[in-house]
């Protein structure tokens, strides 16, 4: 499965520019990480996830630079080579999307939350809109009859 950029960046609670400096930093050391769409859009592996998803993690825990998490990170995936072969890593395929799936009810609420306030809005302002227009007139005939037989001043 591929994830999309900002897909990847709810899921591990990072902003998208944030998001794709850590891909960077993970795309030098492993190949498969990113992969390219139509438009170059970027798409994440689910090793990739689970990568990043680490690397964020050491991160947060140890207040470590990017750049020496991801390293941790791939180390600890067995992915750094160890005697010129590289292990393979293990994913938990369950949990990222279990955390993809929470995150993306959770944007959700958050819309529906917001189309709410949005309609809450429009229906007082629509209570306000007959205050807002000019009263009818009680003439009803076409603007040109008016014109025609309106009196001489």
């Amino acid at each position: 499965m591929r994830y999309t950029i900002e897909e990847t960046a709810s899921a591990v609670g990072l902003s998208v520019p944030q998001t794709r400096r850590r891909l960077q930093v993970l795309e030098r050391h492993v190949d498969d990480v990113v992969s390219r769409g139509d438009h170059r859009k970027l798409f994440l592996s689910e090793r990739g996830l689970s990568l990043l998803r680490r690397a964020v993690e050491i991160e947060r825990d140890h207040g470590l630079a990017p750049q020496q998490a991801a390293k941790d990170a791939l180390q600890q995936a067995g992915n750094v080579e160890q005697n010129g072969e590289k292990t393979p890593i293990k994913l938990d395929h369950d949990g990222v999307i279990q955390e993809l799936i929470a995150a993306l009810r959770a944007q959700i609420r958050d819309l529906e939350d917001d189309r709410n306030e949005w309609r809450r809005l429009a229906v007082q302002l629509q209570t306000q809109v007959p205050i807002a227009l000019p009263a009818k007139t009680e003439d009803r005939r076409p603007w040109f009859l008016r014109l025609l037989t309106a009196s001489p001043r």
